[in-house]
């Protein structure tokens, strides 16, 4: 997790603090200053602790800072800010049940608060409680729906929260690709998406994430590789024997797909085809699978040679015949 930055002025000793921060869910970069609020006179116990604990922040002493801002709300209990700072330093510390109690009471103090959900549902998802977090991140968004990787999040945590329920998950990722078609997740959805319905034998949902997944990302060989696997198991070998020479395009040598081609190629009984592919896989020093390509192809040799002699024979025989 990258590291929370807080910026601060100091206090000038007429009223309380007020955090201004600007965050990004991704970066989780929070800019924190104090402010004069009205002109009240400040107890010295509360503001004393609290600005002590946005320098320790400051200066990344993130244990220090928690114990001044807890210091200050012993004295405050309802100073929703030191609660609020003191769940991004638990944040830093990667005590994350505590940073969740800490906007949840923060929301408690301040139901309008815009930053708080988005940082509650972060801190359920690194503790893996991803069922609760759905309704966060739902909260965050409905605050403000700007944030469309906000979807992005949401639709990892459903995958997560019910790996079972295909229907959920793809609705969750579709939602979070018409939200944010170019958000740097949108790729990654994609690609859940044609595998979540290729778990669930729905290979026409598979085809249509794993080809969304291509128009992403062009010059990935990944999504095409993908949908020839899917196209061989719906039995259109043609298809899937072009969307592996489109990968291949993209990524040469390309073991993998090579191998898998040439498998094509001999359920369709040509076999110099699959002698030529199973050579390839065998001739990419990256696959793992070589020997095996070797051996494949080390075989059709050799009924090619036999097939080879036969032929021979049988035009001599018919020849002296």
């Amino acid at each position: 997790m990258t590291r929370v930055q807080f910026i601060h002025s100091r206090l000038t000793g007429r009223g309380l603090v007020r955090i201004r921060e600007v965050l990004t869910t991704a970066s989780l970069l929070v800019l924190i200053s104090t402010v004069a609020v009205g002109q009240e006179t400040v107890d010295p116990a509360v503001a004393e602790p609290y600005n002590a604990g946005l320098n320790a922040a400051n200066l990344a002493d993130f244990k220090t800072a928690a114990e001044k801002f807890e210091a200050a709300i012993a004295v405050a209990p309802d100073f929703v800010d030191a609660h609020y700072n003191l769940g991004l330093v638990y944040q830093n510390l990667a005590d994350y049940g505590k940073a969740e109690a800490c906007f949840q009471k923060t929301l408690a103090l301040d139901p309008g608060n815009k930053t708080a959900p988005r940082l509650l549902a972060e801190a359920l998802s690194r503790q893996g409680k991803f069922e609760s977090a759905i309704p966060a991140y739902e909260k965050a968004i409905a605050v403000d729906s700007t944030r469309v990787q906000l979807y992005y999040y949401m639709a990892d945590a459903v995958g997560k929260a019910y790996p079972a329920d295909s229907d959920k998950i793809v609705a969750a990722y579709s939602k979070a690709l018409e939200k944010g078609p170019k958000e740097p997740g949108a790729y990654n959805a994609a690609v859940a998406i044609g595998s979540t319905c290729n778990r669930a034998k729905n290979y026409q949902g598979a085809l249509a994430g794993y080809r969304k997944a291509a128009a992403i990302k062009s010059d990935s060989p990944t999504p095409h590789y993908n949908c020839a696997i899917v196209l061989k198991k719906m039995k259109n070998h043609n298809g899937a024997i072009k969307s592996l020479e489109k990968a291949i395009s993209l990524k040469n040598p390309y073991g993998q797909a090579e191998f898998v081609l040439a498998g094509i190629y001999y359920d369709l009984k040509n076999d110099e085809k699959a002698l030529e592919h199973f050579e390839k896989a065998a001739a990419d020093p990256s696959f793992k699978k070589r020997a095996k390509a070797e051996e494949s192809a080390a075989s059709i040799r050799d009924y090619l040679e036999k097939k080879r002699l036969r032929d021979e024979q049988m035009e001599a025989y018919g020849g002296d015949k």
